[in-house]
């Protein structure tokens, strides 16, 4: 079979080490294809040898602060104005999509914010080259779908929805209809790697906890998620023999959760039972987040880590996403998910946490079952992919 130039964009850098993971996944699926990586952080994807694992890296360009493109794109976000596609669109795309077969659109979360306005003009003007795109993985909000970036999905000629919420929201628009699929999120067939766990790290015994400073920026209550945390880990050091470890899954600038969790291990820094977890490949990350018994999370893809590995986990979530997937898993999001909106106490996690307890042995079950129904996802995502690569 001939050999496929495919472009994944909107890949932030692989400090996201769910974005990390995706780019990984991604190889592995179409291992007869070329992939060109198109990224906003080469350093950090060098840093992580995902050179390893794609044939080219472009770099991005960046948009800076108050420059004439982001003027642009902040205009058509917030006044809902369109400028020439041309004119807002990342200009180094143009030789990172020369003799590309397919482009596929990795950010899944992007179009949760703000709809990925700041993407709509690159993926416009991808589509005008001729080029065939993929939404890969995504997770939409449905109210979204029903108004403006329902019509900007169109320039997609196949959606991967990674969970059932986005996929029914889709079906219900005649235009997306049947260019809609419901696939797995690509990141639960990352093969974790064996990694040395912290010295105070004991396998099966250990709750993993991680936070970000974007779930953080959403509490209705400023210190709420902290001072839960803190209340949590007191709950399990005293009342459980278990220990707690401390998981970045970001460590983007700005964007970094070793931000909230220095500031939550700083009074156990010196407990034999608490352990601040180093910044690692998303590989590493989760070879340790399989050793937890449960993990506490923010992330989505430190949240589908555990999940592929039969992890019980709670999500404290914000949106979609994470409805979505324990949906889908669970059936239900109680008690999976803790929206952040409902930290109002100061002991709110705890009581999730002993819920997530009782219905231990449950989840795991649910996850395994999901795990196998994903294979069936996974074989019609690939048929519907080689086809529109090959066409």
């Amino acid at each position: 079979m001939a050999e496929n130039k495919i472009l994944l964009y909107e890949h932030t850098g692989s400090r996201n080490h769910g974005c990390e993971a995706i780019v990984r996944t991604t190889a592995d699926a179409l291992p007869e294809e070329k992939l060109r990586l198109y990224s906003a952080d080469t350093a950090g994807d060098r840093a992580y040898e995902i050179q390893n694992v794609v044939d080219e890296i472009y770099a991005a360009k960046r948009c800076r602060t108050l420059s004439l493109v982001w003027i642009l794109r902040q205009l058509e976000k917030r006044a809902h104005f369109r400028f020439p596609n041309q004119l807002s669109a990342d200009r180094n795309i143009c030789s990172a999509a020369a003799g590309i077969q397919a482009a596929f659109a990795i950010g899944g979360d992007v179009y949760c914010y703000f709809q990925g306005q700041d993407q709509w003009a690159t993926d416009e003007w991808l589509k005008k080259q001729g080029i065939p795109l993929v939404l890969w993985g995504c997770s939409l909000e449905p109210s979204d779908i029903a108004g403006r970036l329902g019509k900007h999905l169109q320039c997609f000629d196949l959606i991967v929805a990674r969970e059932t919420i986005t996929w029914n929201a889709l079906k219900l628009n005649p235009e997306l209809a049947q260019k809609t699929i419901l696939g797995p999120d690509p990141a639960f067939y990352l093969k974790p790697q064996p990694w040395k766990l912290p010295d105070n790290f004991c396998p099966g015994q250990m709750i993993g906890l991680n936070i970000s400073p974007l779930v953080k920026k959403k509490e209705v209550s400023p210190g709420i998620l902290l001072q839960n945390c803190h209340e949590l880990i007191e709950e399990i050091l005293i009342h459980t023999s278990y220990g707690v470890a401390l998981i970045p899954h970001v460590t983007e600038r700005g964007n970094d959760d070793r931000e909230c969790l220095q500031e939550l291990y700083k009074p156990y820094k010196d407990s034999p039972r608490v352990c601040m977890v180093d910044d690692m490949s998303c590989t590493k990350l989760k070879y340790v987040i399989g050793k937890c018994r449960m993990l506490i999370a923010a992330r989505t893809h430190a949240s589908i880590a555990a999940y592929s590995q039969l992890i019980p986990t709670l999500v404290i979530g914000y949106s979609v996403k994470s409805r979505g997937l324990a949906m889908d898993i669970f059936g239900t999001t109680e008690p999976y998910v803790l929206p952040i909106q409902q930290l109002q106490r100061a002991d709110d996690l705890i009581k999730a946490y002993c819920q997530m307890e009782k219905c231990y042995e449950n989840s795991r079950a649910a996850m395994r079952h999901y795990m196998d129904a994903l294979q069936i996802r996974e074989k019609e995502c690939l048929q519907r992919l080689s086809t529109l690569i090959q066409r």
